[in-house]
């Protein structure tokens, strides 16, 4: 066939359920991010406020799991303060 051809898809039950289980499985994903994030917190939570002179096993993890989290919100902030921008310049 030459190249010039094209092609369409039709949306039959094939494309609908793929895309159906795709969407499931990014929700799935979602959630399982979700639940490491609210573990992470609940560690972070137990540790801090903490005094200099108390010894904490693994601070140097917990540390960068603020960090990590941090970051994230900061990321969300800005995000959404460029569709604010967007929405407010039309």
């Amino acid at each position: 066939m030459p190249a010039s051809d094209t092609y369409t898809v039709e949306a039959g039950i094939g494309t609908v359920s793929g895309r159906a289980l795709y969407a499931l499985g990014e929700a799935a994903l979602r959630r399982i991010d979700i639940i490491a994030i609210l573990n992470k917190l609940r560690v972070v939570k137990g540790v801090f406020p903490h005094g200099d002179d108390i010894a904490i096993p693994n601070i140097e993890a917990i540390y960068d799991d603020v960090l990590e989290l941090s970051r994230y919100v900061c990321l969300r902030v800005v995000q959404c303060l460029g569709t604010l921008r967007r929405n407010l310049n039309k």
